[in-house]
């Protein structure tokens, strides 16, 4: 059964109804199959783990609505909310609600179960055991504070590599990781990574090098993908339990919020500070007289080439500067209606120009469309 919930913000969500039961005590976070707290951080406490780990809000899901999988929700975060003071047997409670996060596989499977510590349990029913109706909808990660870690789960090796991401904002959890090793000759070989299990991924470009540089991006519930960059200097492969913090940590907005919106003129710029829905202020930097650009998540268009250059991503030193250049080109070029950033061309991640301004749902591409002032 679903519910509709509007949001203070404004913002229709569909909350689903299940059951919420207790798993155990905090430290089952040990064995979780989302490997936040195993091997090698071998803790509950370790302030590299997100908050929610280390208070015990956090639970384990079925395989149905959500589906555990081999991973894919590690990370999000979800409000449930009792229904009633009473579990399903007459256990006596206290109707709540608390924001969770998803650390781990119910064995047994399920639908529409969220299987939590002890800490989230009690705040949500207020019992320590029983079965007890709830509703749920996925939330922003709004407790989530500093930035987001990298370490290495595997061993020192430079033919394989097992990543973890640490205390990730916005919606919890990873869409796409691409690693790129910086060589001794200056250059750079990068490679997608797959998701492994859990919030491990693997599949590092191959060799020894001075650095790695990671671009991480998630989706929100709608589709809409944001990136950060991790640059982590010192000599490659890393041992194991190596540790990288990134410069900053994904923000969502008021209302949904990772949608894209650039410009790609370098006319005289001005700067505002806006306040996101994570209390993090960011700066946001516009242009007078610019070309607009509209991402449009997992989206292709398929043909209507406009025979402009395809500019490919391992040419440029970051993301920010591929995209501003894929836009710039398209700009220039009347023809130009918007331009697939395509990371799944086995080539190598490039833009490639189109004559269309809408297209078709393909995962993993995003589609940059014109939009006003071009």
């Amino acid at each position: 059964m679903r519910s509709v919930i509007l949001f203070s913000l404004g913002v229709f969500a569909v909350a689903d109804q299940g059951k919420v039961t207790m798993w155990g005590t905090n430290d089952l976070l040990l064995e979780g199959m989302c490997e936040y707290a195993g091997h090698p951080v071998n803790s509950i406490t370790d302030p590299v783990l997100a908050s929610y780990l280390r208070a015990g809000f956090h639970c384990a899901i079925g395989d149905s609505n959500p589906n555990f999988g081999i991973g894919e929700h590690c990370g999000k975060c979800y409000r449930v909310t009792s229904l009633s003071d009473n579990g399903q047997h007459g256990t006596p409670g206290s109707r709540g609600s608390a924001v969770v996060m998803i650390s781990n596989k119910i064995a047994e499977g399920g639908t529409s179960h969220f299987d939590c510590a002890v800490e989230g349990f009690r705040a949500i029913t207020g019992a320590e055991t029983g079965i007890f109706d709830m509703e749920f909808e996925e939330t922003v990660c709004d407790e989530i504070s500093g930035t987001p870690t990298i370490m290495n789960y595997g061993p020192q090796n430079q033919w394989y590599c097992k990543m973890m991401f640490q205390n990730l904002g916005g919606w919890g959890t990873l869409s796409s990781v691409n690693a790129c090793l910086q060589t001794s000759d200056s250059g750079e070989v990068c490679n997608d990574l797959q998701l492994f299990q859990g919030q491990t991924w693997t599949g590092c470009p191959q060799g020894t090098g001075t650095g790695m540089r990671f671009e991480l991006t998630q989706l929100s519930p709608t589709n809409v993908p944001a990136t950060i960059e991790c640059s982590c200097s010192g000599s490659w492969p890393w041992p194991t339990g190596q540790r990288c913090d990134c410069p900053t940590n994904f923000i969502v907005d008021a209302v949904d919020t990772t949608t894209t919106v650039t410009t790609t003129t370098t006319t005289q710029t001005t700067t505002t500070s806006v306040t996101g829905f994570l209390s993090t202020t960011r700066t946001i930097t516009t242009t007078a007289a610019s070309c607009t650009y509209i991402a449009n998540a997992n989206t292709a268009v398929r043909f209507k080439g406009t025979g402009g250059d395809k500019l490919k991503r391992a040419s440029y030193s970051s993301v920010d500067a591929y995209l501003d250049d894929c836009k710039a080109h398209c700009t220039r070029d009347p023809t130009c209606l918007g331009f697939v950033d395509d990371p799944t061309d086995r080539r190598g991640r490039m833009c490639k120009p189109k004559k269309a301004s809408v297209g078709y749902h393909k995962p993993s591409k995003t589609f940059y469309s014109k939009g006003s002032g071009c």
